[in-house]
């Protein structure tokens, strides 16, 4: 599994347009035909133009405490945009484990 992960990241990396790099982890992509949205580990959601690649605007999700009582980033579960309008829908993981859904206009 881990070679065929590699062999289709040098394969995208051979035939992409252009490379974006962002200041953390990806862990949910989702996009339309306006937008380009990551969901980081840092607990961030950059929302980028699709077609300029250009940042038109950051979310930044509240630190929750762990099982430790320590400050983490709130995971990000699942990110998803409608088609039409610039509605995006954020799951994520709240205060003891509980799931918080937040919705988004832009």
């Amino acid at each position: 599994m881990k070679k065929l992960t590699i062999l289709f990241l040098i394969i995208i990396n051979l035939f992409a347009y252009e490379k974006i790099i962002y200041p953390s982890y990806i862990s949910k992509l989702t996009f339309n035909k306006k937008y380009l949205i990551a969901g980081l580990e840092n607990g961030e959601i950059i929302i980028k133009n699709f077609k300029t690649l250009k940042n038109i605007n950051t979310i930044i999700l509240p630190k929750i405490h762990d099982f430790m009582d320590e400050l983490i980033p709130m995971p990000i579960y699942s990110l998803d945009i409608s088609p039409e309008n610039n509605n995006l829908l954020i799951l994520a993981q709240g205060e003891n484990a509980f799931k918080i859904i937040y919705l988004y206009n832009f």
